[in-house]
């Protein structure tokens, strides 16, 4: 038996109250009409069986032919709001990479999902750049991305801009042994450190102490010493390494970055979406 042509709109079928008496019952028998067998998988079509149909005719008491017209409303309904939240789900992204052993710069689009992986991406990634001799840090508005964290959570929006640092696996351990960079993260760390242990030990702290605001420029007090001292020092290197990266020092940027992160994540995840610098 031919099926009626596809309905799509409300206005071809405007029959709500068989669409809200047919609706339940699919729920009910966990029937996905946007599915196996109910949508072909190679074609798209649809395929209503006639037990389905003549199931839910019994149940609303219509005919075949206004069921058939409710399933396919139903189906195609499912599959345009699917397509549409595929659609918002997809990230575009601009990527620049930095190929430090040849000195080669590259930019490219690359198009996913926002629930992937840090991971995910990174595969993408060296497998368009062809990387796969290389490690890759990846920086997307000042912080590194995170291998195991969905983009999403990683505030990671389309059309921004992720700057990748492609190291030869063979360079790692020495990139990482830059002594001059090692020195400036410590110095860093031990002047924060310091101007946060004035501030303790003074009675007027409004002199010494860094005010940190969120982001309607409210002062956060409730912070603990190590929270404050970690936001303090994981402040300090990410606002270096900005400038490192307007330098176009990509290594020493990625040094600082990764310490960065590190204190970073000595702090609670509430009290850095109030900052979110």
């Amino acid at each position: 038996m031919t099926s009626p042509p596809s309905t799509t709109t409300m206005e071809e079928f405007n029959n709500k109250e068989l669409l809200d008496n047919v609706r339940p019952l699919l729920q009910r028998d966990k029937i996905r009409l946007w599915e196996p067998p109910y949508t072909n998988p190679d074609t798209g079509a649809e395929n209503f069986p006639e037990e389905l149909v003549e199931s839910v005719c019994a149940e609303v008491g219509s005919t075949t032919e206004e069921i058939r017209l409710a399933l396919s409303y139903l189906r195609r309904h499912a599959l345009e709001k699917l397509a549409a939240k595929k659609r918002t789900d997809l990230l575009t992204l601009k990527v620049r990479s930095s190929g430090v052993s040849n000195n080669k710069n590259s930019c490219i689009n690359v198009t996913m999902s926002s629930q992937s992986s840090g991971h995910e991406l990174e595969k993408l990634i060296q497998e368009k750049l062809n990387l796969l001799d290389q490690n890759i840090k990846m920086i997307c508005s000042g912080r590194m991305i995170q291998l195991n964290e969905p983009l999403q959570t990683q505030n990671i929006h389309t059309n921004a801009t992720v700057l990748v640092l492609a190291v030869p696996k063979s360079a790692v351990a020495s990139a990482s042994a830059d002594i001059q960079t090692s020195n400036l993260i410590q110095a860093i760390k031990e002047a924060t450190t310091i101007l946060h242990e004035n501030a303790r030990n003074k009675s007027n702290l409004s002199q010494y102490q860094l005010r940190i605001t969120d982001q309607q420029g409210r002062e956060l007090t409730a912070l603990s010493d190590d929270e404050r001292r970690s936001l303090m020092v994981a402040m300090t290197l990410h606002e270096k390494g900005r400038s490192f990266l307007r330098q176009r020092d990509y290594l020493s940027a990625l040094s600082l970055f990764s310490e960065a992160d590190n204190e970073f994540r000595q702090c609670s995840s509430q009290m850095l979406n109030s900052v979110d610098n």
